[in-house]
């Protein structure tokens, strides 16, 4: 009996499988169980979501948080930033997947059913990470446009509100968001996850208290911890922004106690912050924090921080060991070597040390855009340190030789032959280093390495490295060493071989040095507000050589403001200096400026509506007015700047009155005020001098000259029937001039004669000028 009955059940086992069997091997086109739903969502779906998360994945490997900036609320909404290495063809295998559920398996009966809705969504977001945006949001529109709501339809609008945003259509975007919040069948994850849009398009727009309020908003809604933790933290760092301390150190702490992974930047960060917020961290504090394991990918940024703190406590020397150490190990972290090598350029800088000041500044520089106003701002900083720089080292080269020349070419001859001894072991040593370590690379410094690729890629950009050359470094440091030796050796050779042995040589190597005080006492006071050093230069000038009586008598009154300042106050050289101009020089303008000191306590404000003034009088072609207010500005203002934009004035109304050779003695006067400006002032007295010269061949100051603008009825006719000269004008344009004529009259009469002749020049505009005029004009550009 028991046999029967499970023979029976055997029975009915078989008949279900064999007509499921039965089923599925169904051709036709619509089966007693549709299992197209099943199909695609278990195997193509599921594949090309397969495909997106993959290619998610590497976005995110790929992207590295800004920590010295607020990061944004959605990480996933900036990766698309990246270049390098980016997965383009996961979403594309993505997209296909998406089209095919769509084409093989849509039909009129099933256009809002889960499956194809999904697919849709899968379509939209592989767009949006292909940066296709647009066609992003066709998919998106197609799930958004059915009236019924579910999860998928929720996460259309998320993506939707992103996309607006991203293509700066923020109102658009949060009309978005709102419709779906106000939906009363949405979840608390979705609520969440559209305050999180909203908060995006907030950290997009810098608008920060909507930030904390939406981001708040979102938390208080959300289940997800790692996600809350970033909005914690980025909530801290707005709080830090604002400088309120406590509120950041709430939030990072919120932090650091939600987030699961206890190594992720998030936590280490925060942790970093709250030890730099409290006033009581220390250097130990520090250490310990950079010596935990979960801190290993933030050490550099840990020791950047130590190192502020110390800075700000006078330790720096322990401070610029710590910089050097977190450039040394930092990898891709680029705002850290800016943050780093700017330290230690301020540093350097504040401790007037200009020369190790400089050499940061060349490294910190090659970070920024060429372009960019940080560059520009960098690079007149840059421009400053090199003139003391070049002067320091001038000098010092002149005190070696001066030095030097007390001594016989025997006693030199002895000198130079035992520093050639020690070159000779220092080549020995590199032999036996380079027998000892065949294989070793010729450089082991990884950060000059990384700089050195750096900044051969901006110059050259990538190239392939097609030779082997690690396999010539050893034999490449030894003859390179030894060829600097070398050369470093009978450069210094010939040097002393021209020493200054004559009174002559020595007396004009020292009128350079002390034209080099000058200038360097002048510098270090304008441009870096160093007194000391500024003094240190100023006290040794003399009225000799190239330093004139201008010069000198600069060089005397900022010894006047250094001894009057409260850095180096001293009442008896001050007044002794200011009696010694006022008597000895009276006329002078640093008497002037010593009379009428009480001028300087004007604003900004005050001088910039002096100086729209001045230039307004000369737009009215009020020379003379405008020529006796430069003049008694210049006579009463020490402020070097305000001073120079009075020159500028005082220049244009030269070019407009006088001949070129008058204005370029002001310019060479000028240049003399102002040598760190010594460049501009030459190419534009190159430049002045260069028109001069080829002019003077064709012009007399007597005569006149008689110019049209280049047109197509005049290019060829004027030069070549009536004796004109084509020259160059600006932006490719040309004027046709004939010069020679004997007055204004007879320039004009010849003009109409050529008019009546023909016709179609009737409608050209002629100029009747001077020579020294049209010189002026071709110099100024002012023809109109």
């Amino acid at each position: 009996m028991k046999y029967f009955r499970i023979n029976k059940i055997y029975k009915r086992l078989g008949l279900v499988f064999f007509t499921i069997l039965i089923i599925s091997c169904s051709s036709k086109k619509e089966s007693f169980i549709s299992l197209k739903p099943i199909k695609a969502k278990y195997n193509i779906l599921f594949n090309g979501n397969l495909f997106l998360d993959e290619g998610v994945k590497k976005l995110e490997d790929l992207y590295t948080e800004n920590y010295w900036e607020i990061i944004p609320p959605i990480m996933l909404n900036n990766v698309l930033e990246l270049e390098s290495d980016y997965p383009t063809k996961n979403f594309t295998r993505s997209e296909e997947k998406a089209i095919k559920v769509i084409q093989k398996f849509g039909n009129d009966n099933n256009l809002d059913s889960d499956y194809i809705n999904e697919a849709y969504l899968l379509l939209g977001k592989a767009r949006f990470y292909d940066k296709r945006f647009i066609s992003s949001l066709q998919a998106f529109n197609y799930i958004t446009k059915q009236e019924k709501t579910s999860e998928v339809w929720y996460e259309a609008n998320f993506w939707k509100a992103l996309i607006n945003s991203n293509l700066g259509q923020k109102n658009l975007a949060n009309a978005i968001i709102n419709q779906a919040i106000n939906n009363e069948s949405i979840s608390n994850e979705n609520k969440s996850k559209l305050y999180l849009a909203k908060g995006e398009i907030n950290y997009s727009n810098q608008e920060y208290d909507s930030l904390i309020l939406n981001l708040k908003k979102s938390i208080n809604f959300s289940k997800d911890k790692n996600q809350n933790a970033r909005s914690n933290f980025i909530l801290g760092q707005v709080y830090m922004q604002k400088g309120l301390k406590d509120s950041s150190k709430v939030y990072f702490t919120k932090t650091i106690n939600l987030h699961k992974n206890k190594s992720s930047g998030l936590v280490v960060n925060s942790k970093l912050f709250n030890l730099n917020l409290n006033i009581e961290s220390n250097a130990k504090d520090y250490s310990k924090l950079s010596s935990d394991l979960r801190s290993f990918g933030q050490v550099s940024r840990i020791n950047f921080y130590n190192a502020k703190n110390l800075l700000q406590i006078n330790e720096d020397d322990e401070a610029k060991k710590l910089l050097k150490q977190a450039i040394r190990i930092n990898e891709k972290d680029k705002n850290l070597f800016i943050n780093a090598y700017s330290e230690l350029f301020l540093n350097e800088l504040k401790n007037k040390n200009y020369l190790n000041s400089s050499n940061y500044l060349d490294t910190l520089i090659t970070y920024y855009n060429p372009s960019s106003k940080q560059f520009l701002v960098l690079n007149e900083q840059r421009n400053k340190l090199n003139l003391i720089s070049d002067l320091v080292k001038q000098n010092k080269e002149i005190d070696s030789l001066i030095y030097m020349s007390q001594f016989s070419d025997e006693e030199i001859n002895i000198l130079l032959t035992n520093k050639e001894n020690k070159s000779n072991n220092v080549n020995e040593q590199i032999k036996v280093y380079s027998n000892q370590n065949p294989s070793s690379f010729y450089f082991d410094n990884s950060l000059a390495v990384q700089n050195g690729k750096r900044i051969f890629l901006i110059k050259w950009g990538s190239r392939s490295n097609v030779d082997n050359w690690r396999t010539y470094s050893v034999s490449t440091m030894n003859t390179g060493l030894q060829n600097e030796i070398k050369q470093n050796f009978e450069k210094e050779l010939k040097s002393y071989k021209n020493l200054p042995r004559s009174a002559e040589k020595k007396d004009s190597l020292l009128n350079i040095s002390n034209e080099n005080l000058s200038k360097l006492g002048l510098y270090l006071y304008e441009y870096f507000d160093d007194k000391i050093s500024s003094e240190e230069a100023l006290s040794k000038v003399e009225l000799k050589g190239k330093v004139g009586e201008k010069e000198f008598l600069q060089s005397k009154y900022y010894l006047y403001q250094i001894y009057s300042s409260n850095e180096l106050y001293n009442s008896k050289k001050a007044v002794q200096i200011k009696n010694f101009i006022t008597s000895e020089y009276p006329n002078s303008i640093y008497a002037n400026f010593l009379s009428n000191q009480e001028f300087e306590i004007l604003s900004e404000k005050i001088k910039d509506s002096l100086l729209n003034n001045v230039k307004e009088t000369i737009s009215l072609n009020k020379y003379v007015l405008a020529m006796n207010t430069i003049d008694s500005l210049i006579n009463i203002s020490a402020n070097r700047d305000f001073r120079f934009s009075m020159y500028e004035q005082r220049l244009k109304i030269f070019g407009k009155i006088y001949k070129p050779k008058k204005y370029l003695e002001e310019l060479k006067n000028i240049s003399v005020l102002y040598p760190e400006r010594a460049e501009y002032f030459s190419k534009k007295i190159q430049h002045i001098e260069g028109i001069v010269e080829k002019k003077r061949v064709l012009y007399d100051d007597n005569q006149y000259v008689l110019v049209y603008k280049s047109t197509e009825n005049s290019v060829e006719e004027l030069p070549n029937k009536y004796g004109f000269v084509k020259e160059p004008y600006e932006n490719n344009s040309y004027l046709n001039v004939k010069y020679g004529f004997l007055s204004r009259a007879d320039a004009e009469k010849f003009a109409n004669s050529i008019t009546q002749s023909k016709k179609p020049l009737s409608n050209n505009k002629y100029f009747v000028f001077s020579t020294p005029q049209y010189i002026n004009m071709l110099i100024f550009k002012t023809l109109d």
